[in-house]
Formats: C-alpha cells, structure tokens, sequence
C-alpha cells in the first residue's frame, strides 16, 4: 500500500506535510528495504512501520541514502525524564521507536474499544544543524491538567535535582525541529489500520 498513489495522497493531506516530506522518505525506506516489516505479528509490524516512516519525515534529511540511517537515529534515543505522572497504559519501554510505535498500537486498541482516544503528539529536535544531539517528545494533554510529556535524547541530560522532586518544564537546547499534533498523528495511525483492513494483514 506504501507505493499506491492514492496511500501517499492521504498521507500528505494527513499529515499535513508537503508531497516531497512524505514520498522522498517512503521510497528511501522501500528502497532499503526498511518496510515493510518482516515481525508476524500484524498489528505489530505496521505499528514498526509507521514509527520508521515517521521518524524519516522528522529527520528532516535530504539525501535518500541517510534517510533510513538517521531514522535509526532517532528511533534509539532514550528516556530521559517525565513531566507530569503518565497513566500506567502509557507506561515507555525507553526507546524512542518502542514508545512510538506503542502508541500506535494504543491508538488501535482504544478505537476497537470504543474509549476515547487520547491527545498525544510528538517531537523530533536537534541541538544544531548536524544535529549532534537528537531530543524527542511524547506529549499527552488532559483537559484542565498539566500536559505530560516524555523526554527522550540521542545523548545523557544530565538534569539536576528537580525543585519539590519533579520537573513542571525543561527548556531543550534546540535550535529547529518537527512536531507531529494530535490530530494528524491520530489521522496517520487511522490511515495505517484502514490500508489493511480487509487483506492479510488486518488488524
């Protein structure tokens, strides 16, 4: 479904991005056969592939051949503090991807249960224009509450002793980056589960 024109039309409008932000990076990932993913457990594997797909459209990089390199990248920064007191079915593995391809999977199930779909996006940052350090964020609000958010980094923050135990805000040393809201991380994950409703793959 990734080399389908109508796919990549949905996407864009989506996601919100330009044409170039969503093909150049599937064809990089096709072409290095990054997706689709070899895992038999279905709902799984597309969760893996729509976390590769977009982690390459955060890395914002312009040569195809780094594309699926700089994605691993950002896929292996690591957890480095919370904001806020995350729900237990929230709960990280550590690893940016996992995080990230385990909140589509939440995406799927809560839908299946008819629950209300949390308000969850994400960021992709970087500490200068080579990008030396790589910061993320998993960001969930609660109407009338303070946002939680889950800060991952390429390298270790070494944060001091939060005032009362727990940080309300940290400032991250970035100089640009690209953010994923809510509303088109949620029509993304949709569109994934709809490309394979019906087919082997089904959910």
């Amino acid at each position: 479904m990734y080399q389908t024109a109508e796919f990549r039309a949905e996407m864009v409008e989506r996601l919100n991005f330009g044409t170039n932000r969503v093909t150049l990076p599937l064809d990089a990932l096709l072409q290095a056969n990054v997706i689709p993913s070899d895992l038999d457990d279905h709902t799984e594997a597309l969760a893996v592939e729509g976390t590769k797909i977009l982690l390459s459209i955060c890395s914002q990089v312009r040569k195809s051949s780094a594309m699926a390199m700089v994605a691993e990248r950002i896929g292996a920064m690591t957890l480095q503090t919370e904001l806020g007191t995350p729900k237990k079915q929230w709960s990280t593995a550590g690893f940016f991807a996992a995080d990230v391809a385990r909140l589509l999977q939440n995406f799927w199930e809560v839908g299946r249960t008819g629950a209300a779909i949390p308000t969850v996006g994400m960021s992709v940052f970087w500490s200068d224009p080579q990008g030396r350090v790589l910061f993320g964020t998993i960001d969930e609000w609660h109407r009338g509450k303070r946002r939680q958010k889950k800060i991952y980094s390429s390298e270790t923050l070494r944060l001091p002793s939060a005032p009362g135990g727990e940080w309300d805000y940290i400032r991250l040393p970035a100089v640009g980056g690209t953010s994923v809201s809510p509303l088109p991380l949620l029509g993304f994950s949709e569109l994934l589960r709809e490309g394979v409703e019906d087919t082997a793959a089904d959910l």
